[in-house]
């Protein structure tokens, strides 16, 4: 039988080549770099996608590479005063029964694709660019670009699947929506030292400072060794590169970030003067998913970002791309007399309203985290009286339906 074809080897990508090979599926896995990234940020990883790693086998993994913070701590950036607080480790586990953990990207990826690497079922290819699909009575055939041989070639699979990002080629040759919209925002990222920092600085809780137009993300990583630290800032310059270094002696932009800075509590700006350089990132956003043939349609189906962008303003982006895999890897080995477009499509129905309510949420708090004026005045008092009512998320911990 001929093997699913998955485009992109991000996250998403690599957990659903692990979800289907551990289940026997023949699986093709193409991707446009010459080499996997070792870019990236930190991620946070509910009870939700730990679960499902665990699942997957990668339990023992996954506490050698991430940290396993206490709690959760929401701050006034302004003054610095703490305005709640909710318990991530022995309480998440017990209620959702898989741990609340923070870490790198990079370290996600490498073990995920590790898994993949060790199956025999599964196939990975660099330097291939998705280029055109056609059905065929036996699936689908794909046209990839080879740029280490400049040469197009066609491969033949049962399906397609999509996970080639937030700049999907799969989702315009399926949909042809265009690109998404810039929301003028920007991220800087950056990583430090605990053990360069001051012991005042130090941390192994998740901290998030809220401030207007502003709001910063502050976590461990790699085993507490290193901090991630993460500015999202409401800006007039937002570039026309997505990604991009700067340097905070030289860079015009920069005049952006410190102005959000302005104003902010001494904590804050102490942690930011010990960060010579960040990576930067603008964030754009679709909207919400309205119905499951923006999911699939016919012989290919979209995941994680290129199926769904997430601001991350609810840490979920990479959980909802774990999620899709696991949903979609259940649709295809449990309904083995149906046609793969029946598989793709009751994958598109378990799945649209769940990840819209997500980047529904997601986009509030884009507005409710850079609040200013009375709004922030009505945030922060909400958060110090009701506290953990207000960020506790059972529905979004439980898991997938």
């Amino acid at each position: 039988m001929n093997p699913l074809l998955i485009a992109g080897g991000g996250i998403g990508g690599m957990a659903l080549a692990l979800a289907l090979t551990r289940q026997g599926q023949s699986v093709h896995l193409f991707e446009r770099g010459l080499e996997f990234s070792q870019e990236g940020a930190g991620i946070q990883l509910g009870p939700n996608a730990t679960r499902l790693l665990n699942e997957w086998g990668l339990a023992d993994a996954l506490r050698q590479y991430a940290t396993f913070p206490d709690e959760l701590q929401i701050h006034c950036a302004q003054y610095g005063h703490t305005l709640a607080t909710k318990n991530l480790s022995h309480q998440m586990e017990q209620l959702f029964g898989a741990p609340y953990v923070t870490l790198h990207r990079a370290d996600l990826h490498d073990l995920l694709m590790q898994a993949v690497a060790s199956q025999e079922t599964a196939t990975i290819s660099t330097q291939q660019s998705f280029q055109a699909s056609r059905n065929t009575d036996e699936g689908i055939e794909v046209d990839f670009f080879n740029f280490e041989s400049k040469v197009k070639q066609t491969i033949h699979g049962s399906v397609l699947i999509g996970s080639d990002g937030v700049q999907s080629d799969v989702r315009q040759s399926l949909l042809g929506d265009g690109p998404p919209t810039d929301i003028g925002h920007v991220a800087y990222r950056s990583l430090l030292s605990q053990k360069m920092l001051p012991k005042r600085l130090h941390s192994s809780n998740v901290h998030v400072w809220l401030g207007p137009r502003m709001h910063m993300v502050v976590y461990p990583v790699r085993g507490g060794v290193w901090l991630n630290v993460v500015l999202i800032v409401k800006s007039l310059q937002v570039p026309a590169s997505y990604d991009w270094t700067i340097n905070r002696q030289s860079d015009v932009i920069y005049q952006d970030f410190k102005t959000a800075l302005k104003g902010c509590c001494n904590r804050v700006q102490e942690l930011v003067r010990h960060i010579e350089q960040w990576k930067s990132w603008k964030l754009v956003n679709r909207p919400a998913v309205q119905n499951p043939l923006q999911l699939a349609r016919g012989k290919i189906a979209l995941i994680g970002d290129a199926a769904h962008p997430i601001l991350p303003y609810l840490a979920q982006g990479a959980g909802m791309a774990i999620e899709d895999a696991h949903v979609l890897s259940q649709c295809w080995v449990s309904e083995e007399t149906q046609s793969s477009e029946t598989k793709l499509h009751n994958y598109a129905k378990q799945r649209y309203k769940r990840v819209a309510r997500v980047q529904k949420k997601s986009s509030q708090n884009s507005a409710i985290f850079h609040a200013d004026g009375v709004l922030r005045h009505a945030r922060d008092l909400s958060l110090r009286l009701l506290g953990l009512q207000l960020i506790d998320m059972p529905w979004l911990y439980a898991g997938p339906d």
